[in-house]
């Protein structure tokens, strides 16, 4: 199964950068919609969207670092979930 990581990415931002991220901040910073924001942070991915994870790891980059997709997305086998 693979798994969105945007909730540790929000954690790791609001640890270095000291504020909240709230999903309505991340959205707008990103240009995604709300409800695909929610999505990825609630909800295994069905498919994958190259602009949302462009704009995901544009957006963290910038504060984090140099990131990609292995940042963003993981791999969970079945027998670990």
């Amino acid at each position: 199964m693979v798994r969105w990581r945007t909730q540790d990415l929000i954690k790791a931002y609001e640890e270095k950068t000291g504020e909240t991220l709230t999903m309505s901040k991340l959205a707008l910073a990103t240009g995604l919609s709300g409800s695909a924001i929610h999505k990825h942070m609630h909800y295994p991915p069905m498919r994958m969207d190259t602009r949302s994870v462009d704009a995901i790891l544009t957006f963290f980059s910038r504060t984090l670092g140099p990131l990609n997709t292995n940042d963003l997305l993981e791999f969970v086998p079945e027998s670990e979930e």
